[in-house]
């Protein structure tokens, strides 16, 4: 089960499969289905299925037990029989078909229960037989499967350190590279997106050796396509760390090279989370547009895809992109679209939550009525729901935000009472620091309105009070407002000017930060846009200079045959001397015209190479950088032989310096160093 195994359509795989026999056809879905892309999980799933059924069956038979899940119990407690390589075969397969079945079930089941199932009976099938290559692909797999349970970190760690040791045991750097990054994504989930971005990074180093051991170009356009998703994938995760580590120029390099990677790739789920995740960056920013035009790049691509989930959340970042633009009426349509697409597939709380925000867009736009319709079918969902979840969070947050629809409406005494729940909520989990802020201010409104002076000033310095504590300044401005409202209303005036004047300084200083901070941003993205224009010209430069050479050395080459054949043919000639002498004359003029023509146009070329080759190996010879030049034009040992008048022999000699002054091991070849010393 290689993971840089050239992928297969699901097209090609579902016409083979139905073109088998029964145990052809579940010899080849066991042995195949790992590679297939795009593939529809339900069907994906049947044929896993049935490939698992069959092998079942016939290990059932040949190791004489009477039902499969006896095998099971056996291979969980090591104590299967010992069996023959004919037996160990149908058990391989068997344990390749659960392989599949799991990572299938990983996608569509609600519930882990089976995919892990699979995985424990696969390891022990595989480990019972000794087959390493295949249990280490369930070792990698198995972290992920395992994903959802959080109190396994341990023994998700210690499948890690298995799979790597077996890794290193068997050699395989394209599996040590996967367990790396199985580590990163552990990383990740514990928020150590420090340590993610050290293994993540490790593992494209990996990929990189083996692109160099193997000679292979590293450019999207020319990559392997068995290398592409790997590569696209490390860019990717990369860019999600620097991402939450605030490193948001490397960011939108990462995510542009896993874009340009993952362009070949007919891989829908890729494109779009690509997309989705350079869109963060740039909001971020603050460069809203230009996520905006990520997003519909990403919903172009859903949207053909047909996947109701993925248009709908894609359609919840556009809803948002244009509710931070100010553009609520865009925002709403783009959010009910998505509420519409997502109910069916997401849990009750994320719905609620996505709900939530889209009536605050309502709730910003004026459109009241419209907004509180919304909230008081969310809040009847949550009375009807039978759900073991607590809801008294996304409760908390709809009630909020109808108390700030009915402060909008003066309508102060609903307004408190909306806020009942809210405020004991925020009692009982004080840790929830953007709730308990946004329930207290809302409070303060309220209670001002209403002139329950004294309830307002309690909720604006207990809010004061957390603001402080957790350095929040943008925070700490708003309550100084509203503590300088209240303290007017109530005649203090002394204590009004003081709030004021507070106000008016923190104000100050947050509208500096975000001045800062949008220059910092606006530095950035233009490094990173002028990053981009000389990668391109560096990129076009050297496409023009390939096509330039490879013209230029295919005449050079055709033309040294050419010059010998005429000679040749000259000293052989049965003619006066005099005649003889007169054509040798002319026809030699000709070709010595014809070769200044020619060495004139590759002059330029030539010195181009000759300078970066003599930049590159200062220590060389001159004889030494005439062949690297040859070499770097594509020339085989025998030409470079005859267009520098030496033998084979000499050259090869040459060729051994050259090696030895560069240092350069025997898995290095030196044709592919000069090459890529001149891109």
């Amino acid at each position: 089960m290689p993971k840089l195994a050239t992928p297969i359509t699901y097209e090609e795989f579902k016409n083979h499969v139905e073109t088998l026999d029964q145990s052809r056809r579940a010899e080849y879905i066991a042995e195949t289905m790992h590679r297939v892309l795009n593939g529809d999980p339900p069907a994906m799933l049947a044929y896993a299925t049935e490939a698992r059924t069959f092998w079942e069956t016939k290990v059932c038979r040949m190791l004489e037990y009477s039902t499969i899940s006896e095998v099971y119990k056996d291979a969980l407690h090591g104590q299967l029989p010992k069996v023959e390589w004919r037996i160990k075969e149908k058990i391989n397969r068997l344990a390749r078909s659960l392989y599949n079945e799991s990572k299938i079930l990983d996608i569509v089941s609600a519930s882990d229960e089976e995919a892990v199932t699979a995985c424990f009976h696969a390891e022990a099938l595989l480990t019972h037989i000794q087959a390493k290559r295949d249990l280490l692909a369930v070792y990698i797999h198995f972290p992920y499967a395992m994903r959802r349970r959080m109190d396994q970190t341990e023994f998700v760690n210690g499948l890690n350190e298995k799979a790597l040791a077996l890794a290193r045991e068997l050699g395989a750097q394209d599996e040590e590279m996967q367990i790396l990054v199985n580590f990163g994504r552990q990383a990740q989930r514990q928020l150590d997106f420090e340590k993610a971005l050290g293994f993540f990074k490790e593992s494209l180093a990996i990929l990189d050796s083996v692109l160099v051991r193997n000679s292979i170009e590293d450019s999207p356009r020319t990559l392997s396509e068995e290398f592409l998703l790997p590569k696209s994938l490390l860019h990717h995760y990369i860019a999600n760390c620097t991402l939450n580590l605030g490193l948001l120029n490397e960011t939108i390099y990462h995510c542009n090279q896993a874009i340009a990677y993952a362009v070949r790739l007919n891989d829908t789920m890729t494109n779009v989370y690509n997309q989705q995740l350079i869109a963060k960056a740039y909001t971020l920013l603050g460069a809203y547009h230009t996520a905006l035009e990520h997003l519909l790049k990403a919903g172009s691509i859903v949207e053909a895809a047909g996947s109701p989930l993925l248009i709908g959340n894609n359609k919840l970042s556009i809803a948002d992109i244009y509710g931070k633009l100010g553009e609520y009426q865009k925002a709403i349509e783009y959010g009910e679209q998505a509420l519409a697409l997502t109910k069916k597939h997401k849990p009750l709380e994320i719905y609620l939550k996505n709900s939530a925000e889209i009536g605050a867009f309502m709730g910003a736009a004026g459109e009241y009525d419209r907004a509180m319709e919304l909230f008081t079918s969310l809040l009847a969902s949550i009375e009807s729901t039978e759900s073991t979840v607590s809801l008294s969070r996304e409760k908390t947050i709809i009630l909020q935000n109808c108390a700030r629809i009915a402060i909008h409406r003066l309508q102060w005494r609903e307004a408190i009472d909306f806020l009942h729940l809210p405020l004991h909520f925020i009692d009982q989990n004080p840790h929830l620091h953007y709730v308990v802020f946004d329930v207290l201010l809302t409070a303060a409104d309220a209670y001002i309105g209403a002139g329950n002076y004294p309830a307002a000033t309690e909720s604006a310095e207990r809010n004061l009070e957390l603001s402080k504590g957790i350095r929040n300044v943008d925070w700490q401005y708003k309550i100084h407002k509203q503590l300088s409202a209240i303290a007017e209303l109530r005649g203090d005036f002394a204590k009004a000017f003081y709030h004021f004047k507070e106000f008016h300084t923190l104000k100050e200083q947050v509208i500096n930060h975000e001045s800062e901070h949008r220059s910092h941003n606006m530095i950035l993205m233009i490094e990173q846009q002028e990053a981009q224009r000389i990668a391109q010209e560096e990129r076009l430069r050297r496409y023009e200079l390939e096509e330039e050479i490879g013209k230029i050395s295919t005449v050079l080459v055709h033309q040294e045959q050419a010059l010998k054949e005429i000679r040749s043919t000259l000293r052989s000639m049965k003619s006066s001397p005099n005649e003889s002498e007169q054509i040798v004359n002319v026809l030699q003029s000709l070709l010595r015209s014809t070769e200044n023509a020619t060495k004139a146009k590759a002059t330029k070329t030539y010195k181009q190479l000759d300078d970066k080759i003599e930049l590159a190996f200062p220590t060389l010879s001159r004889v030494q950088r005439e062949v690297c030049r040859f070499i770097a034009l594509g020339h085989t040992t025998k030409d470079i032989a005859g267009l520098m008048n030496i033998s084979v022999q000499s050259v090869n000699t040459q060729r051994y310096r050259i090696r030895t002054r560069l240092g350069l091991d025997e898995q290095t070849t030196l044709d592919y160093v000069i090459k890529q010393c001149v891109k």
